[in-house]
């Protein structure tokens, strides 16, 4: 005789297997716990069977289990239990960013970039100069080395170090007007990513 087991919890259809011959009655079949030989209905996508002891009859309840969807505030939803299904207007693939939404992300990207861009050219010149924290000229918030500088810390020569800024500036500037000239909808953050913004790229850029 054929039983179908079930979900201790859920009472979801798990499987069937032939029930053994109870030896001492024969004739008669031995049905373990959560099992029964009622026969299920065949669900059908995003469905499942359920049996209900009470009743000991077989029910269809949604199953949309581990699915996730969108709704149109571009929330994400993903469900976890049976007989839950999707509200209306809820969509099985993410909605396409609007055209103001992607002119916002393309700002947003080119802004990161450029402050990135900025962040490792003072990099580069303190890396260089690691003992005067005056020359980082890309932070408006530091002031520059004066002309009378006369240090013997680490650079004797202040021109070599007023060059050295300068050359890593400008390089910054060139940098970052490749990146200004591109704009959406013209151009897409692919376009953006394709520009370097390195610090080994910024020293080639300044010739060192």
């Amino acid at each position: 005789m054929k039983i179908y087991h079930y979900s201790r919890k859920t009472g979801e259809l798990l499987g069937e297997s032939q029930a053994r011959e109870n030896p001492l009655e024969p004739g008669k079949h031995l049905i373990p716990a959560h099992a029964t030989d009622v026969e299920p209905p065949i669900p059908e996508e995003n469905e499942a069977a359920v049996f209900d002891e009470g009743s000991q009859e077989w029910t269809i309840v949604a199953d949309y289990r581990g699915q996730i969807f969108w709704d149109s505030d571009r929330n994400t939803h993903e469900i976890a239990e049976l007989g839950v299904e999707p509200e209306d207007g809820w969509m099985t693939e993410e909605p396409p960013l609007t055209d103001a939404e992607l002119a916002e992300q393309f700002e947003i990207k080119k802004e990161n970039m450029i402050l990135q861009l900025k962040n490792n050219a003072n990099a580069v010149i303190t890396s260089r100069f690691p003992e005067c924290h005056q020359i980082n000229l890309l932070d408006g918030t530091k002031a520059d080395i004066p002309d009378d500088w006369d240090s013997t810390i680490r650079v004797s020569d202040y021109a070599i170090v007023k060059e050295f800024k300068q050359n890593i500036i400008d390089a910054n500037n060139n940098i970052e007007g490749n990146i200004t000239a591109l704009s959406y909808p013209g151009d897409s953050i692919e376009d953006l990513e394709v520009i370097d913004i390195s610090q080994e790229v910024i020293k080639s850029e300044a010739g060192y």
